[in-house]
């Protein structure tokens, strides 16, 4: 009985002790938000917030005896977003970011109001700050030739453009990528003289003709005091290549799997690879001797280029073809079960074919251009031997009686038939026959081929 008294004594003291250890928690609450004087928000500025829509923000609070708490997030502080309401007409707050509408900032004459509210005691009149950030204004742009990309005649490609702001952020991008940031049809871009509406540059293949430079400029459509021009002077040190392949032989055979004790059939050999093709060049230097022309003919295919007079190569190929591959010999047929027959022996594998030789090139030039006949270089090789076919498996032997389990995994075998032999690579080529004469019969020969 005494005991029980004594619990229950216990128990009054706790809840009391609980009871009282709340008044004095409520009361040095009451007591901290008193002291509470301002309020301000910190916005991470560094980044492209103004293109991306997305800033990081932090709060800060500061009492009367001068201290500041901080916000966890951004500002690696302890205290908890759940004391702070972020309200704003262009955007909304979400995990420490605040996301703009950045539609809704430029309508709002570019700037962006956030109305940051600290909680406080029911009661108490609540402190508001209000934060405003404008979009800074672009003031500047450049068009420039990606850091990759040659300006060779023939290249494609989308310039890059860096936009220059008020704030001293740059920001380099291709607009024409959608992951950009900012869009190409906020752009009016030229080159030379010439609109570009699908933001590809193609420099042509006979720009060497109108000259060693190329004109781009772009102009913001908004403002259109805002644009730039650049002259780029265009790289002519470059290798064209004129590919005349030939079409691809067949290989041989695989050799038929052997039946029962049967051997397996052999495998074929590979065609012998076809001969290079026959190409006829013509190259002149136009009346100024700045331009060196060059046309190739072989067959139906038709290809031409031009040069500044000891700039840039042309590579000519006309390689012989590769020849076929031989086929792989069949498996031995393996033997009846209870005969203690060997099985089958493996097809041997097929031969590969021979390479063919290189091609012929013939070259017409006038007596100016022969000066520059070591900007081609002539690829004739003979094509490469096929690769042999592989020796097919022999036939599964049979013991004539229970194998044991070695047996199962790695059962006894008829002779493996034998691999086949490479094909020989084909000869090289002849050296090209070249014939010297006027300019005007060297064109008229090309265009009478033609």
């Amino acid at each position: 009985m005494k005991s029980r008294q004594v619990a229950r004594g216990n128990r009054q003291w706790r809840n009391a002790l609980c009871v009282l250890m709340l008044l004095l928690s409520t009361t040095q609450t009451k007591a901290i938000v008193r002291e509470l004087k301002s309020v301000r928000l910190i916005a991470d500025t560094s980044g492209l917030w103004f293109l991306n829509g997305t800033l990081p923000v932090g709060c800060e609070v500061t009492y009367d005896n001068g201290k500041k708490r901080r916000t966890t997030g951004y500002l690696n502080g302890n205290m908890s977003w759940n004391n702070f309401d972020l309200k704003s007409e262009q955007g909304e707050y979400k995990s420490g970011v605040f996301i703009i509408d950045l539609a809704k900032a430029e309508a709002n004459q570019r700037k962006v109001v956030i109305d940051v509210k600290v909680h406080v005691m029911l009661g108490e009149e609540p402190i508001i700050s209000r934060y405003t950030l404008h979009l800074p204004n672009l003031v500047n742009l450049a068009v420039l030739v990606p850091e990759t990309q040659r300006l060779i005649p023939g290249s494609i490609f989308n310039p890059d453009i860096s936009f220059y702001f008020s704030n001293g952020k740059r920001y380099r991008t291709n607009p024409w990528n959608k992951h950009s940031y900012i869009s190409g049809d906020k752009l009016t871009l030229f080159f030379n003289k010439d609109e570009i509406i699908d933001g590809l540059i193609r420099i042509p293949e006979n720009v060497i003709e109108s000259g060693d430079r190329i004109t781009l400029s772009a102009m913001w459509k908004a403002d259109h005091s805002i644009f730039d021009v650049r002259i780029y002077t265009l790289d002519f040190d470059f290798v064209e290549y004129m590919i005349y392949k030939q079409v691809y032989v067949l290989d041989g055979s695989n050799g038929s799997a052997g039946g029962t004790n049967q051997n397996g059939g052999n495998g074929l050999n590979g065609d012998r690879g076809r001969n290079g093709r026959e190409a006829h060049v013509y190259m002149w230097l136009d009346s100024t001797g700045s331009v060196l022309h060059l046309k190739s003919i072989c067959g139906e295919s038709r290809k031409e280029v031009m040069l500044k007079p000891g700039i840039g190569k042309i590579e000519i190929e006309v390689r012989g073809g590769s020849g076929g591959n031989g086929g792989d010999g069949g498996r031995g047929g393996d033997a009846a079960s209870e005969t203690g027959d060997a099985g089958g022996v493996g097809g041997n594998g097929g031969y590969g074919g021979n390479g063919g030789d290189g091609g012929i090139v013939k070259i017409w030039c006038d007596s100016l251009a022969e000066g520059f006949l070591s900007q081609i270089n002539i690829n004739n090789l003979g094509g490469a031997g096929g690769f042999p076919g592989k020796g097919g498996k022999g036939g599964e032997a049979d013991n004539g009686e229970t194998s044991f389990l070695i047996d199962l995994f790695f059962p006894s075998r008829n002779s493996k038939g034998y691999d086949g032999e490479p094909g020989f690579p084909g000869k090289q080529g002849p050296e090209a026959e070249i014939v010297v004469e006027s300019a005007e019969e060297v064109k008229k020969k090309f265009f009478l081929e033609k």
